[in-house]
């Protein structure tokens, strides 16, 4: 079951070299969830795009666009909006809206730029299935088995299966980026979510989740890996710090994201909330600069977990190339916070991971499947108003 190389989609960046912390306040509280005005403007698009062109090297391809981008165009693909009915963050201090172009239920939106042929990135849930926020209409998708239970088949080629079956959906519901690959190592039994991980052993976890993510992708979908890394409990996970030396680290965690790499080529790796020997997660340059881009060779992008607050006393880390996402708590990514530089190597790993040949395979069917999908998606959602409605009528009794 090998569709390695067939195109993935267009992912165009995301996220985040946060720098975590634990709150933010009102003074720094984001007052709108839609894109600056300044990049919503409208611009004259290139008459032509050499971007496009194929036979290109996905590099090639990156550098191409991006000098046709403005430095707030920039800005624009590495901030994430959190997509669903969220009247609860609106506060005295955040006027929170729907973003626009947002699908309903979804956990978030990456605004793409129209002019270049950007598109956004429309995110979901997440490991077993194609899932919904809290609603009174959620989506009616297939969920499979939990991460653990499909770990212990031993079976890579079912959760390949499995990952494909998802990334289908996800496509057809209109989503290009799916937030799976989920392998946190099984080291606190109360951890909440050891459901969706892959166990104990990092050989297991790692193949495991690595097929299941090559299945996503397969379907022109881009697959996350996370929580990078250590994130082993959701007690305290905005503020643990686990102290682990270099070998260990290597020898578990570590080691299972390298082979889900090695393996799945995801397009995408998202940072966790916690510590790691002192350092946030996502501001970790031993994680995600030495091990994640040098030894692994990792070429896709980096995201923040949902809503990570960016810890405002500690400039952006040098040589960081990977940007801010998630729930939008606190403000987009400030060149005056941020060298220029760094926004533009967030930017261009974003364009990089879009074309075939990148990190993980391309996107070209998506760019033709926009309106099919959406087509799709709207039937769907009918089809699933219409079930609820016969499921709410009065039923005759059994006469049995």
């Amino acid at each position: 079951m090998t569709r390695g190389t067939r195109s993935l989609l267009n992912v165009l960046l995301r996220s985040a070299v946060l720098v975590g912390v634990i709150g933010v306040s009102p003074a720094l509280a984001q007052t709108t969830n839609n894109a600056p005005a300044a990049a919503a403007a409208k611009t004259d698009a290139p008459v032509a795009r050499p971007w496009m062109d194929a036979s290109l090297d996905p590099s090639a391809r990156a550098d191409l666009i991006l000098k046709e981008m403005t430095l707030d165009e920039k800005l624009q693909l590495t901030f994430g909006y959190f997509s669903t009915d969220a009247a609860w963050l609106k506060t005295p201090t955040k006027n929170w809206e729907f973003p626009k172009d947002g699908l309903p239920g979804s956990a978030g939106i990456v605004p793409g730029i129209a002019r270049l042929g950007i598109p956004s990135q429309w995110q979901t849930d997440a490991g077993v299935g194609v899932a919904s926020q809290r609603s009174a209409t959620p989506r009616l998708r297939t969920s499979l088995p939990s991460g653990i239970l499909t770990a212990a088949t031993w079976n890579p080629a079912l959760a390949e299966a499995g990952g494909a079956m998802i990334g289908n959906e996800a496509f057809l519901s209109g989503f290009n980026v799916q937030l799976a690959g989920g392998m946190n190592l099984l080291r606190e039994p109360r951890n909440g979510r050891n459901f969706e991980y892959g166990g104990e052993d990092p050989l297991l976890a790692g193949v495991m989740t690595g097929h299941a993510i090559k299945g996503i992708q397969s379907e022109h979908v881009v697959s996350t890996m996370k929580h990078y890394a250590f994130n082993g409990q959701e007690t305290n996970r905005f503020t643990i710090d686990h102290h682990v030396g270099e070998q260990a680290a290597r020898q578990s965690d570590l080691l299972a994201f390298q082979i889900a790499n090695e393996i799945g080529q995801p397009g995408s790796v998202m940072c966790s909330y916690n510590r790691v020997n002192g350092h946030y997660a996502c501001e970790n340059d031993w994680l995600l600069n030495t091990v994640l881009k040098k030894d692994w060779g990792f070429k896709g992008y980096v995201m923040s977990d949902w809503g990570l607050p960016i810890r405002r006393r500690k400039p952006p880390m040098p040589g960081s190339t990977s940007s801010r996402a998630g729930r939008s708590i606190g403000r987009p990514i400030s060149p005056k916070r941020c060298a220029r530089r760094s926004i533009t190597a967030m930017s261009a790993r974003r364009a990089r991971t879009t074309w075939p040949g990148a990190c993980c395979g391309g996107c070209s069917r998506w760019a033709h499947s926009t309106r099919r999908s959406a087509a799709i998606a709207r039937r769907r959602s009918t089809m699933q108003r219409t079930r609820r409605s016969r499921a709410a009528m009065p039923r005759r009794a059994s006469s049995c």
